[in-house]
C-alpha cells in the first residue's frame, strides 16, 4: 500500500512539473508578445531571430532526459552511486548526467544510463 501511494505521489508530481513547465511556457510567450516589438510571433520565432532556439531546445531536452533518469532510478530504488556503478563510471559524472543545467552529454553516457536502467535509448531527427 505505501509503494502504491509513493508511486501515485510520483506520478501526480511528474503531472505537476509538466504542468507548471506549461503554464510558465505559456507565461513567457504571452510576455514576450507585449514587450517585444516582434508583436504576434511565436515563441520559436523570437528565440530564432535571438539565435537561442537550439540552446532553448538542448536545455529543455537535456532536463527531460534528466528527470526520466531519475524517475527510473527511483523506480529501480537504485541510489545514485548504484547507478555510477551499473554505468561502470563515477558519481560526479553521474551527477554531471543528472544536472539539467549542464548541457555536457554523450551518446555513449546516455547508452550506458539506459543499459543501467534496463532501457534502450532512441534518438531520432524530427
Amino acid at each position: 500500500m505505501a509503494k502504491a501511494s509513493a508511486k501515485s505521489r510520483l506520478a501526480t508530481s511528474g503531472e505537476e512539473l509538466g504542468s507548471q513547465l506549461l503554464h510558465s511556457v505559456r507565461e513567457m510567450k504571452a510576455g514576450l508578445r507585449g514587450r517585444v516589438q516582434h508583436l504576434g510571433s511565436e515563441l520559436d520565432d523570437f528565440l530564432r531571430e535571438e539565435d537561442l532556439l537550439e540552446v532553448s531546445e538542448a536545455t529543455a531536452a537535456k532536463r527531460v532526459i534528466a528527470f526520466q533518469i531519475e524517475q527510473e532510478m527511483r523506480r529501480h530504488s537504485l541510489t545514485k552511486s548504484e547507478m555510477a556503478s551499473r554505468m561502470k563510471t563515477s558519481r560526479p559524472a553521474l551527477e554531471r548526467l543528472l544536472d539539467p543545467a549542464n548541457p555536457s552529454v554523450t551518446l555513449s553516457t546516455l547508452e550506458r544510463a539506459a543499459s543501467a536502467l534496463g532501457k534502450k535509448l532512441k534518438v531520432e531527427l524530427a
